[in-house]
């Protein structure tokens, strides 16, 4: 089905590959980049596959999914491919990454190194977010949510969080310190967060109904979460808070909502397979089945400009 969604998507919709970045990025680069038609399929179809990796790796490790169920690498990647707007979609592919990513080095138990440099390592790259815009600054407090539900949280962590976030920043000011250009940060400070775009949009009811849809499905199982062990309780209660840390991207630009949009339909995937496994009726079961059906035929109409 993804092979399908991804072919469906190069037929109908044309790549336009010029992507817009924030105002204080000019000293860096022109306010529009033109990856070109083929890097913009290549970087997509990079972070599809290597975030639909994390999603397994968490799920398997975290979210008490068999490593014998395949279902998360066959769902996770149609979703992508139901936005289809390449730029979109390019995007959501990055946000989403960072997200797993900055899960996956908080969480645990995922990696040989010491839970302090994962914690840098982690802040850094939700950082690097932080060039494009106020959106980032959600991501900041969802890793703390993290620290903190997985138990890890301390103010040598917060620290850590806090320098590892903001060192993208200035190195960014340093460099522009030593070019003489920190005046395209100082002279508009006021377009770091873009008020003048906040509730710019205009969208269908069809575009809400993946956070009602998420907030269904993750009631369904954190209900059942007392049958499981003290660390998937842990895993999904950082993910649904840091989730739900993220909503308020919504009422930012047009392209923010977007991506926010697209973010929790690719994260109602984790809790769709898990409501699947503990659903004891056939009738909620075939419910649950026929979901990625519906979904992605949803998206495609609502998503597409």
């Amino acid at each position: 089905m993804s092979v399908s969604a991804l072919v469906l998507l190069f037929l109908r919709c044309e790549i336009k590959p010029a992507i817009s970045l924030h105002p204080w990025l000019s000293g860096l680069f022109p306010d529009t980049i033109n990856l070109g038609y083929t890097w913009t399929v290549i970087l997509r179809l990079l972070l599809v596959a290597v975030s639909t990796f994390l999603a397994r790796l968490l799920s398997v490790n975290h979210f008490d999914i068999p490593s014998r169920d395949y279902m998360l690498v066959s769902v996770l990647p149609l979703i992508h491919f139901t936005i289809s707007d390449w730029n979109i979609g390019l995007l959501a592919a990055l946000y989403w990454t960072v997200f797993l990513l900055m899960l996956f080095l908080l969480f645990p138990g995922n990696t040989n190194r010491s839970e302090n440099r994962n914690t840098l390592t982690a802040a850094f790259i939700c950082g690097l977010l932080l060039l494009n815009g106020a959106f980032a600054l959600l991501f900041f407090l969802a890793g703390i949510i993290v620290l903190i539900s997985m138990h890890t949280f301390s103010f040598r962590n917060l620290i850590i969080w806090i320098t590892g976030f903001l060192s993208p920043a200035f190195f960014l000011y340093s460099w522009y310190e030593l070019r003489g250009i920190t005046s395209i940060i100082t002279n508009s400070p006021e377009t770091f967060v873009q008020s003048d775009q906040f509730f710019k949009f205009d969208f269908p009811v069809p575009y809400y109904a993946s956070i009602g849809l998420l907030l269904f499905l993750s009631l369904i199982v954190h209900i059942r979460l007392g049958e499981f062990k003290i660390s998937v309780r842990r895993s999904y209660t950082a993910f649904l808070l840091a989730l739900t840390l993220l909503i308020p991207a919504i009422i930012a630009s047009k392209v923010n909502t977007l991506l926010m949009f697209s973010l929790l339909g690719l994260a109602i995937i984790l809790y769709w397979i898990k409501a699947m496994y503990i659903s004891q009726r056939k009738i909620s079961f075939f419910i649950l089945w026929i979901l990625p059906i519906v979904l992605p035929v949803m998206y495609y109409f609502v998503l597409k400009f």
